[in-house]
């Protein structure tokens, strides 16, 4: 009696910490789709239970590193605000991949929806987050920097009309000395 007693307390020791588990895989996968970063121990977990999501998180992670220092380097408001369209359009475009791709599994697409997901949040908050800095607010427009440009140049012409008027006046100068 007390050895099956043993054995069924082991036998649910076992299923409590499988369903734990699972528990903490799961809010491995909602982390992941919410766009958080993962703990070193988290991530270690990953590797070893799915090295494959493990690799697409650890892309997934220097692409959103690469996206930010683009923003940073970006010169216009505008420039930004396309980067930002063209990478949430990039992963629209790797979605409806993925979905309309009959070869992968269902499990499969849960997944790397789930990934794209927190992928495209974790890019929108980059984005919003940017655009509330001062580094954002101290880009000019498109508009600015034409207008910009064009008054540069316009007073680069009037330099040299200017320039040429002295230039005039000095050779008429020289010439009435000469005679």
């Amino acid at each position: 009696e007390i050895r099956r007693r043993v054995w069924r307390l082991l036998f649910y020791i076992y299923i409590f910490e499988y369903f734990v588990d699972i528990q903490n895989d799961s809010s491995i996968y909602a982390k992941i789709q919410s766009g958080q970063e993962l703990s070193p121990a988290e991530e270690d977990k990953l590797r070893a239970k799915d090295p494959k999501m493990y690799m697409e998180y650890k892309a997934d992670r220097m692409e959103q590193e690469a996206y930010e220092k683009k923003l940073k380097n970006c010169k216009t408001k505008e420039e930004a605000e396309r980067l930002h369209v063209n990478r949430m359009n990039g992963k629209l475009s790797e979605l409806k991949s993925i979905v309309n791709n009959p070869n992968i599994p269902k499990s499969e697409k849960l997944k790397e929806t789930q990934r794209i997901l927190g992928d495209t949040t974790k890019t929108a908050q980059i984005f919003h987050t940017f655009t509330k800095s001062a580094e954002f607010k101290e880009l000019p427009t498109e508009e600015e920097v034409m207008e910009a440009k064009q008054a540069e140049a316009e007073l680069r012409e009037e330099q040299l009309v200017g320039g040429a008027d002295e230039n005039s006046e000095v050779n008429a100068e020289s010439d009435n000395e000469t005679k």
